[in-house]
């Protein structure tokens, strides 16, 4: 399909946790790893993604609030305006990813926990719902659709 990547150039989309600022960041391994301090910890593939503009993908940009070390993830709106996000400030996009859900893609999901200041994400929805059940955070919405794992 035209409007479709090409899934054979997708590549592991990696969430890491920062215990010492209580942060959580999704993209690829090299863009974390050494960058704001050591600890960063691996907490698995989660998705696949592309690393370069595919047809019918928009970029997923991180954005950071220096007050909370929080990084949160977005793509532009429906009109192509770069995502903002109140106290933060725009980085470069880590992936492309669908901004619907088409071409076999599942949702990226986001749960927030405003008392740490902590975006987490996930293409679970048992994981999502399990953390707003345990009350760790509140439902930030569907950031994205990526391409699931093989299972």
């Amino acid at each position: 399909d035209d409007t479709c990547g090409d899934p054979a150039t997708a590549q592991p989309f990696q969430e890491w946790y920062q215990p010492s600022v209580v942060a959580h960041w999704i993209g690829s391994r090299p863009s974390v790893v050494g960058d704001n301090g050591n600890d960063w910890q691996f907490q698995g593939t989660i998705a696949l993604a592309w690393p370069t503009q595919e047809p019918g993908t928009v970029p997923l940009y991180f954005l950071l609030n220096p007050t909370t070390g929080d990084f949160i993830f977005l793509t532009p709106d429906s009109n192509g305006n770069l995502p903002t996000f109140p106290g933060a400030t725009l980085g470069s996009p880590v992936f492309f990813v669908y901004p619907t859900q088409i071409c076999g893609s599942v949702p990226l999901y986001a749960v927030f926990n405003s008392a740490q200041g902590d975006h987490f994400y996930t293409t679970y929805l048992w994981e999502h719902d399990d953390l707003i059940e345990m009350e760790w955070g509140t439902d930030a919405g569907i950031v994205a659709y990526v391409l699931p794992l093989s299972e």
